[in-house]
């Protein structure tokens, strides 16, 4: 009797956008994760030196708005 493999199913995750519910990493120079939280986005800017996504999260501990590069923000919940 064979067995059929099952497939992972992937799912595609769209950018995170403004009202998302994010987790956030500090990271020092060389990329160890420092510190971390979760937050909701306030604003999106585009960073034309880096080809990038810079967003500002206001962070649910200290209360206040500071701004992420994408690799640091990883999206928990879309905003209805």
């Amino acid at each position: 009797m064979t067995k059929k493999l099952r497939q992972k199913i992937s799912k595609t995750v769209d950018a995170p956008s403004i009202g998302d519910l994010v987790r956030y990493y500090n990271a020092d120079p060389h990329g160890i994760v420092m510190d971390g939280g979760v937050g909701v986005i306030t604003d999106i800017f585009y960073n034309e030196r880096s080809y990038t996504n810079m967003y500002r999260v206001l962070t649910q501990n200290a209360g206040l708005q500071l701004w992420f590069d994408e690799d640091e923000v990883e999206l928990l919940q879309k905003a209805p």
